[in-house]
């Protein structure tokens, strides 16, 4: 199973990697929208529309929004906009988790969140490959999620006792978001340093900020996974799940890093 995880995300980092460094705005905007098309499935199943149809046409519909607002750029920070309020809202779902259950239950209210969700990711990494240097700080950004998610995990493991949010995962712990904010704080400060990125002090503010985002990514699809009864968002990725069990964090930090760049650079 390990080395099938493993495997797996090779192949995967290989391809997304190769995508963000050598692609053009252009192109890598419709290579994105690509990848988002088997997530946008899965959340039609994680929404509840139980025809093969119904999900096929929700995951064409949202695929068919994207490549709207990429024809509309004067909608691009309204759109980022919503998509951090709406992280906003989520921080406030999971804290209150189970209260939400309901929410997360139903089909339409779980449909429309889909739009802030992949359109605000969507966007977030088309805005940062916009940018001069766009593929280092999309890089920077894959470097922190990775580093909060291995953290997390290993510290988890082996100083693991308070439960973090027990109703939505049970077995994520204070101790494994301690450490996986102090990796991600650490990886990601250090390739800011390596790349000569300045004021330091303020990429390494905004690691951490954006550590914590990336921890409530993947506890907010835990709470709708919980909410459907379900293990994994899709069986796509050997090892791993569904695609949405992987970006859990990326969709999450991705408009967030997108909005907060102009104050750094």
């Amino acid at each position: 199973m390990l080395k099938q995880r493993i495997a797996t995300a090779l192949v995967l980092g290989a391809v997304v990697v190769g995508g963000v460094v050598f692609l053009p705005a252009g192109a890598f905007a419709l290579f994105v929208l690509l990848l988002a098309v088997p997530g946008l499935y899965e959340w039609a199943t994680l929404s509840g529309l139980r025809s093969v149809a119904a999900r096929v046409a929700y995951t064409l519909a949202g695929a068919g929004a994207l490549a709207l607002v990429w024809t509309a750029p004067a909608v691009w920070p309204a759109v980022l906009g919503v998509g951090v309020l709406f992280w906003v809202l989520a921080a406030a779902f999971v804290v209150s988790f189970p209260a939400g259950r309901r929410i997360a239950s139903a089909r339409a209210s779980m449909a429309v969140a889909g739009a802030p969700v992949f359109a605000g990711a969507w966007l977030g990494l088309v805005a940062l490959k916009q940018q001069e240097v766009g593929h280092w700080f999309i890089l920077w950004m894959f470097v922190l999620v990775w580093a909060a998610d291995s953290g997390a995990y290993f510290a988890g493991r082996a100083f693991g006792r308070r439960r973090l949010a027990p109703g939505v995962s049970p077995g994520k712990t204070w101790e494994g978001a301690f450490g996986g904010t102090a990796l991600a704080v650490v990886a990601a400060s250090a390739m800011a340093w390596g790349l000569g990125w300045q004021p330091l002090s303020g990429w390494v503010l905004l690691a951490a900020g954006l550590a914590v985002v990336a921890i409530l990514g993947d506890l907010f699809e835990s709470a709708v996974k919980r909410a459907r009864n379900v293990k994994d968002s899709g069986g796509l990725l050997p090892g791993h799940g569904g695609v949405l069990d992987r970006i859990d964090s990326t969709v999450a930090v991705a408009p967030v890093l997108a909005v907060c760049l102009p104050l750094l650079v």
